[in-house]
């Protein structure tokens, strides 16, 4: 079985240095074009099922995906991004400005209530997990979620104990992959991968160079 885990495009908040959680925030013109992208370069998978997480962001994602193989994109709230509470919706400066005591910290491991801790996190991506290896198994399928979501499940699976910080940095639209040999066993084929982007991303540098 695979499960190819995709990050929504680039979103408004993303651009504008926003931390998103749970909050809403649909894609940006560069995130449109960036979910196009990804689509055609997946046009020719053979894909069995499409999943996203009900944010619009991953939504749209998943829609543009789902439009080159005839299938309805199932949405499921567990597969949102973590919830960042009281920070949702704020830039760094922004925190550090209306929070400046927890701004340095952890919020994720020092118990603040509107927070999602790490540990429940972790438990819900490998929830998610499970579900879709009973509900799919032999398939190949494709999930369209968050970076923190994307990179946490990483971290669980390889049974990562957490140290503030997530290890894995995830992409807009980039491709993570996993095939399962069986449902405790699994090989990471790729992490971050944004292939179709490459061509966009000489391009900027050029420019930015020249």
């Amino acid at each position: 079985m695979r499960i190819i885990l995709v990050r929504h495009g680039q979103s408004i908040a993303n651009a504008e240095g926003r931390l998103q959680g749970q909050k809403e925030y649909p894609l940006s013109s560069q995130g449109k074009e960036e979910a196009k992208k990804v689509a055609e370069w997946l046009a020719h998978q053979p894909i069995d099922a499409i999943y996203s997480s009900d944010l619009s962001r991953a939504y749209e994602t998943a829609k543009e995906i789902a439009a080159y193989h005839s299938i309805e994109v199932q949405k499921d709230v567990e597969l949102r991004e973590m919830n960042l509470g009281r920070f949702q919706g704020l830039t760094r400066n922004e925190i550090e400005e209306r929070y400046p005591d927890l701004a340095p910290l952890d919020w994720q491991s020092i118990g603040l209530g509107d927070v999602e801790s790490i540990e429940a996190l972790y438990a819900r991506t490998l929830r998610v997990l499970d579900k879709l290896i009973k509900t799919h198994w032999g398939k190949q399928i494709v999930v369209v979620s968050h970076g923190g979501f994307i990179g946490t499940t990483l971290m669980a699976l390889l049974e990562m104990k957490w140290k503030g910080k997530r290890a894995f940095a995830i992409g807009n639209t980039s491709l993570t992959t996993i095939d399962f040999n069986d449902p405790k066993q699994f090989v990471i084929v790729g992490i971050n991968e944004s292939p179709h982007l490459a061509y966009t991303i000489r391009e900027n540098a050029s420019t930015k160079i020249g």
